[in-house]
This record gives C-alpha cells, sequence and structure tokens, in this order.
C-alpha cells in the first residue's frame, strides 16, 4: 500500500493499493420453489459485493404468487443461499427489485438471502389482474455490499 507523503505525485501505479479484486459466479444456490438465474461476488480487500438473482418456478398462476397484504408484508421467504467464503459477519439488510415492484430483504451470517417485504410500485392492492407481490416468472434481483472480517 502506497505511504502518502507531502509532495507526492499521484500516479496510476501509486493509486494501485495492491489489492486484486476476486471474483465468482458459482455456489450459490436457489431455496426451494426458486431457480437461480444469475449469481456474481466481487471481492477487494475487506469490500465485498454481490449480485444474485432468483424467479418464483412455479406453475404460472396467480395462486403461486407470493401475496404481499395491502401494507406490503409478507411472510418472511428464503430466496436462495449464498456460497462459504462469501457470506456477510453480521446481518445485512438491502434492497430487493423485479422492475415492476420492490421491498427489502436480509442476508445471514449463513448466507440466507430471505425476502420479508413488498410493495408494487403503483402502490396497488392484491389481485389476479395486478398480481401484486413475487410473481411467477420475474426475475428478483438483490445486490449487496459488506466488509469481511478479513
Amino acid at each position: 500500500m502506497t505511504q502518502w507523503q507531502p509532495g507526492m505525485i499521484i500516479t496510476a501505479g501509486r493509486l494501485n493499493d495492491g489489492l486484486d479484486p476476486v471474483t465468482t459466479a458459482s455456489g450459490a444456490t436457489a431455496a426451494t420453489n426458486f431457480a437461480l438465474v444469475g449469481f456474481s461476488g466481487r471481492r477487494a480487500g475487506r469490500q465485498v459485493t454481490i449480485n444474485f438473482s432468483v424467479a418464483l418456478s412455479l406453475a404460472d398462476v396467480y395462486t403461486n404468487d407470493i401475496h404481499a397484504d395491502v401494507r406490503g408484508n409478507l411472510a418472511d421467504t428464503a430466496l436462495g443461499t449464498l456460497p462459504v467464503g462469501w457470506r456477510p459477519p453480521e446481518l445485512v439488510y438491502c434492497v430487493i427489485g423485479d422492475g415492476f415492484g420492490s421491498g427489502e430483504c436480509f442476508i445471514s451470517t449463513t448466507g440466507v438471502i430471505t425476502v420479508r417485504s413488498w410493495n408494487n410500485d403503483d402502490g396497488s392492492t392484491p389481485s389476479a389482474a395486478n398480481r401484486r407481490g413475487i410473481v411467477v416468472g420475474r426475475n428478483l434481483r438483490v445486490t449487496a455490499a459488506w466488509l469481511a472480517d478479513s
């Protein structure tokens, strides 16, 4: 790591702190009734960033969607698990979205990603017509970042 001293000139070599990023795109798993769409992780030093995407994989009928109540609450629902080495050192809260709605989720220290609330962007109430909630076939995307212990 560069030890900055008064009068030093900023150069590309000095800005490179020697931390080669580590990346992965494997090892994540989807929970029951979900299909893994994609996963990627990037670590540079202690900074960890993940992108995780799943889709509800049941038959495409309204009764199989996971419905939120009028306040956006839904039963905590596990979406999948991050691979060992790509899990946060403490509970991490993050956002989730599918392009039609968004919600809150959390990632536990065991790597389980759980969605806990959902709201359609239009604020509508649940019905077969507007399909409020987590809908079969839509990709749910989670992005999160944290500092690893080491």
